[in-house]
C-alpha cells in the first residue's frame, strides 16, 4: 500500500514522526516522536578508547 506521495505507508508514518510540520500539527504524533527519540541508543553513547586517545593527542598539541 502506498501513500498519495507514492511512499510506502510505513515510511510515511516514520516521516510523520521526524517532520516538524506533522509534529507541531498533531499532539499524538508529537508524543510518539518524543517517545521514539527517548529510545534512541545514540543518546546514551559514551566515549571509547579511540575517542580518549584522540582527545589526549589534541591536548598534547
Amino acid at each position: 500500500m502506498r501513500s498519495p506521495r507514492r511512499l510506502p505507508v510505513r515510511k510515511l508514518e516514520v516521516e510523520k514522526l521526524v517532520t516538524y510540520d506533522f509534529s507541531m500539527g498533531d499532539p499524538e504524533i508529537r508524543r510518539r516522536s518524543w517517545q521514539m527519540r527517548r529510545k534512541n541508543r545514540t543518546l546514551k553513547a559514551e566515549p571509547n578508547a579511540a575517542h580518549r586517545a584522540v582527545a589526549e593527542l589534541e591536548w598534547r598539541w
